[in-house]
């Protein structure tokens, strides 16, 4: 036996740093001893329960290579009992001294506070399995590079706080880790592996999870009515679910790595979790949400090679999905029978569905990079969701939008290509001011009816810019551009092609008419293949931005000082006012901006000229939302010089060519 004095403040016996979660001892003074266990009997007791027992508060128990077989009940606070791979004395021991339990309750029992127990094996005889490893009903204890197998639990921990359990390795046991009603415990480190479930935290809240394996057959972990847990930087493998979340709150998962599960997340009835930067791959479902779970953050994760979905929820609401890059699943995303959900700046890429909705309602899409996928989005029996600036390319023969036997949708703000919108039963959804481009048919509907198509772009699609069967009526097509498609538009029964006047009705790129009245719609009407119907009102300018205003008009020759007066005008194809902004020098920059005119108002503004010259007059138009026509083509005009002036400049062309320049 050795004897030690030692001085007791903030720092522990062993002199180690306490974790966050421990609290010192606060004695003053104590005599503390250290106390040798050899099973061959080479130290002060040859059974570890026999030192325990004599051993006071702040004692240190060190323990050689060996068999023990025995149970312990460890009741004295602020021990240090640590294990050696080596033998003392005489002996062939190697490795960590093995404890064989003798009971099979509990192997080690816990029933004091801030003691310190590392490096033993605790290995039941295989078909003798101890119930519970390490009994933890105390707290602030600090249990670490331990082994521990053939148990029902490895650690179960009971109304507890502040124990620190790191680098164990626990294997062949049912639970790895059983938390009830425990709290501000610390797991970092630790290594399960042939365990049915890794860790349980059962009504058990602000623990922290760090670093651990989890490497089981049924759950790597269950957070069980336990809120406010912290788990960060974990790798759950090989499980049935990875982590199960059932009644739970506020917990952050952070950093964890989830490969080759059979559904890495679950969420059942949990509200208000986040899960940030985690990897999800190569399992069967990355995240389930559903049954209620509502409030939910998931961002920035990487999600993909998962069989089925990526991310899943059903019946909940109010979920922030946000910032993730989905890629190579099945599908991307699934909103099941949810409202309220917000999928926002993600990329998802090549997925067969890159988002799903069905049954699904007021959710917002929006900012999403959604590459590659066969459908880009999906909707099948849905209504009052918002989709609206996203970057939608997905495969020719799919689509970047499906719509089916849904109503009251609005697509709006979209740029699409190389796939376009297709609609089947569905009604009164509003697909406006989206770029559709590239696709075979840019819109195509079977059997929808009374949408509405507005300020859309449909451009280069090579079969149609819309295309609709004989089912399809009662839409309405209006101040849309139709570029350069195959062919803009084709029907096989009636709809409106315009908004009546003087709203009009679309811009056909090959459409021959005039404008009599400069009112910006066509005096005659563009005919629509198929069908009887036409637009009686097509557009002469592209919608959205005002027309190429006119070559102003006005004096082409002048004297400098007198003021000249130039007229031109403009149409908005919106019918919004419009301001013109003039350059009377040439270089393409608005020298003097005029006030606010009506639509199609010829313009009169007066200038003068202060040196002689020759100049190029043009001008803009902007409406009021700010959107700018190109530059008028340009009026020049010549500023003649007096007399003079002319004979200064004849006199210096000719004595510059009399006298060397330097003399100039």
């Amino acid at each position: 036996m050795i004897t030690l004095f030692i001085f007791l403040g903030n720092t522990p016996l062993n002199g180690a740093l306490l974790h966050p979660s421990q609290k010192p001892l606060q004695q003053t003074s104590m005599k503390a001893h250290i106390w040798m266990v050899d099973n061959e009997g080479d130290g002060d007791f040859t059974t570890i329960q026999q030192a325990i027992d004599a051993a006071d508060i702040g004692d240190t128990i060190i323990v050689f290579s060996g068999t023990y077989t025995e149970n312990l009940n460890i009741g004295k606070d602020a021990l240090i009992i640590e294990g050696k791979d080596y033998e003392l004395g005489q002996g062939n021991d190697e490795g960590k001294p093995i404890i064989i339990p003798i009971s099979t309750e509990k192997a080690i029992n816990f029933i004091c506070d801030e003691t310190e127990f590392s490096g033993f094996n605790i290995q039941p005889i295989i078909d003798q399995p101890v119930d519970k490893g390490i009994a933890i009903y105390s707290s602030y204890n600090t249990i670490r590079n331990n082994t521990i197998t053939n148990a029902q639990y490895a650690f179960y921990l009971f109304s507890v706080e502040g124990n620190l359990i790191t680098n164990n390795n626990i294997s062949q046991t049912l639970y790895g880790f059983y938390l009830l009603n425990a709290e501000k415990n610390h797991f970092e480190s630790n290594h399960c592996s042939s365990v049915d479930m890794g860790c349980y935290l059962n009504t058990s809240h602000e623990n922290r999870i760090l670093t651990n394996t989890y490497d089981c057959i049924t759950n790597g972990m269950i957070f069980d009515h336990s809120d406010n847990n912290e788990m960060n930087q974990n790798i759950i493998l090989n499980c049935n679910t990875g982590v199960s979340i059932n009644t739970a709150q506020s917990n952050v998962f952070i950093g964890n790595t989830f490969s080759k599960n059979t559904q890495a997340v679950s969420i059942y009835e949990s509200s208000l979790n986040k899960f940030i930067g985690n990897s999800l791959q190569q399992n069967t479902d990355g995240f389930y949400l559903y049954f209620g779970s509502n409030g939910n953050n998931i961002t920035q994760n990487t999600i993909s090679y998962n069989t089925n979905a990526g991310i899943r929820i059903s019946g909940s609401s109010t979920n922030m999905i946000h910032n993730n890059d989905i890629k190579f699943n099945t599908d991307g995303i699934i909103l099941s029978q949810s409202t309220y959900n917000t999928v926002v700046l993600n990329t998802i890429q090549s997925n067969n569905n890159g988002i799903y909705l069905q049954g699904s309602r007021i959710c917002s899409i929006k900012n999403n990079q959604l590459l590659a996928n066969t459908h880009g989005i999906s909707l099948n029996y849905t209504y009052d969701n918002t989709i609206t600036e996203n970057n939608i390319s997905s495969y020719q023969f799919g689509e970047c939008i499906l719509i089916q036997n849904s109503h009251d949708e609005l697509i709006t703000k979209n740029m699409i290509q190389n796939a376009g919108i297709s609609l089947y039963s569905s009604y009164d959804v509003s697909i406006t001011e989206n770029s559709i481009s590239n696709a075979l048919d840019g819109i195509y509907f079977k059997g929808s009816s009374t949408n509405t198509i507005y300020a859309n772009t449909i451009a280069s699609n090579k079969f149609n810019g819309v295309s609709l069967d004989n089912q399809s009526v009662h839409n309405i097509f209006y101040h849309n551009n139709f570029l350069n498609n195959n062919q803009h538009a084709i029907e096989s029964n009636s709809n409106y092609w315009d908004n009546s006047y003087p709203s009009g009705g679309n811009y056909w790129d090959d459409y021959n008419g005039t404008d009599a009245n400069y009112d910006g719609r066509g005096d005659t009407s563009y005919p629509i293949p198929g069908y009887i119907d036409v637009d009686a009102y097509p557009l002469m300018f592209l919608w959205g931005a005002p027309a190429k205003p006119e070559r102003p008009e006005g004096p082409s020759q002048g004297k400098i000082g007198t003021t000249y007066t130039y007229t031109t005008r403009s149409a908005d194809p919106n019918g919004d006012k419009i301001q013109f902004g003039w350059d009377w020098t040439g270089d393409e920059r608005v020298d003097e901006w005029t006030v606010f005119y009506d639509s199609g108002t010829e313009v009169s503004i007066s200038h003068s000229w202060e040196d002689n010259g020759e100049y190029a007059v043009s001008v803009k138009a902007i409406d009021l939302h700010g959107v700018e026509s190109e530059w008028s083509d340009p009026l020049h005009i010549s500023m003649p010089h007096t007399a003079e002036v002319s004979v200064m400049i004849w006199l210096k062309q000719s004595i510059s060519q009399w006298i060397p320049s330097f003399f100039l």
